[in-house]
């Protein structure tokens, strides 16, 4: 039987279908907005005179971040809905992405990836599609996660070499497109009844 008492299965306002398939795109869209500054951020430290020992830093402090925000949003979703901590996440990841193009200071971009990494979907959205129909559907979903993950970060890192070191504030705004396409699908659903 399903697993029950996971928090994704709370939700009751997308079919099984479309809760799979919002999950999917919010990740993709995490990777996305990883992928599109990957690229890019060397040069734009370079351009403000920062030592690229801050890729490492920016790169280390989002991803501790992550660390942190995954099982906090996990328990948030029992209490608040999958959808709702989901829409919170995507509002957060749009304004934390876009918000990257307009850091002027490495410290300060550190701060803003830090905040994206705590906002970071992929936990919830993991649990979210493994708490859905049947345990032999399992596997193939584990492996749409991952396509959706790699998809992401090469799409990202496609646009942002496309767009050019010159381009920043483009790319960042950019990579915050998905995310505010997986907030507004979010909020049809927590406004249902």
């Amino acid at each position: 039987p399903p697993m029950r008492d996971a928090p994704a299965a709370m939700s009751g306002c997308f079919s099984e279908r479309a809760q799979v398939g919002i999950s999917l795109v919010c990740m993709f869209s995490d990777y996305f907005g990883i992928g599109i500054i990957a690229p890019l951020l060397p040069f734009w430290l370079r351009d403000r005179d920062y030592s690229l020992r801050w890729v490492g830093i920016i790169t280390f402090a989002q991803y501790v971040a992550v660390i942190v925000g995954l099982p906090l949003f996990g328990a948030a979703s029992k209490r608040l809905g999958v959808e709702a901590t989901m829409l919170f996440l995507m509002v957060a990841d749009s304004a934390l992405f876009g918000g990257s193009g307009l850091c002027e200071s490495a410290a300060a971009l550190c701060a803003v990836r830090v905040g994206a990494g705590f906002c970071a979907p992929q936990g919830l959205a993991i649990s979210w599609i493994a708490s859905l129909g049947e345990p032999e559907r399992l596997p193939k979903r584990m492996g749409l996660v991952a396509a959706f993950i790699h998809v992401g970060v090469l799409a990202g890192a496609l646009v942002g070499g496309a767009l050019g070191w010159g381009r920043w504030r483009e790319a960042c705004a950019v990579s915050a497109a998905p995310t505010v396409l997986c907030a507004a699908w979010l909020a049809v659903a927590v406004a249902r009844p």
